[in-house]
């Protein structure tokens, strides 16, 4: 809450301290704490980007929260973008702390990130591109801290990825053949 003293923060990131029980969604728990660790060190290399809200890791002051358009989804990026846009400044709080529950199961990351797909390809907004170099740099670290859950991760994000190709060439009729 200290970051909204500033009179023009509307919205505010703090690092991620997730909460996992391994006894409950084992691939999807670990997935979820090794993006929170990837996002913390993607936000560590950054000074001003809209990336720096993202997720279940942001507080958003109802005034900019209120120039939302409501025609779009709200998923993290827009409406970071979108108030960004309004004016109002994005600040990143390394002391604080948020802590939250990631998803127990497959289903709830898929929700999470057809969300947050949905909500990019649907707004017309312009998001800051996070360097290549940070990324690498961020992924790099990451992978060191906790190579189980980098791996898990990138095998959901793959999983993920299929499905959604499957379901929208299904949808659209065309014939999928598996080699």
């Amino acid at each position: 809450m200290k970051a909204f003293s500033r009179s023009e923060v509307g919205v505010a990131a703090g690092r991620p301290i997730p909460e996992v029980n391994a006894q409950h969604g084992f691939v999807a728990s670990r997935s979820s704490l090794f993006s929170a660790i990837l996002l913390d060190e993607i936000k560590v290399r950054l000074e001003s980007h809209d990336f720096l809200a993202v997720g279940r890791l942001m507080a958003i002051r109802r005034d900019a929260w209120n120039v939302q358009n409501t025609n779009q989804p709200h998923c993290d990026r827009v409406v970071a973008n979108t108030a960004s846009l309004a004016g109002w400044k994005i600040a990143w709080m390394p002391d604080a702390r948020v802590y939250y529950l990631p998803p127990k199961a497959y289903s709830g990351l898929r929700s999470d990130w057809q969300r947050t797909r949905l909500g990019l390809h649907a707004t017309l907004l312009t998001f800051d591109p996070i360097p290549t170099s940070t990324k690498i740099g961020a992924m790099w670290v990451s992978a060191f801290r906790f190579p189980s859950g980098a791996f898990l991760w990138a095998m959901v994000r793959i999983f993920l990825t299929v499905e959604a190709q499957f379901k929208r060439k299904t949808m659209t009729g065309q014939h999928v053949h598996w080699a």
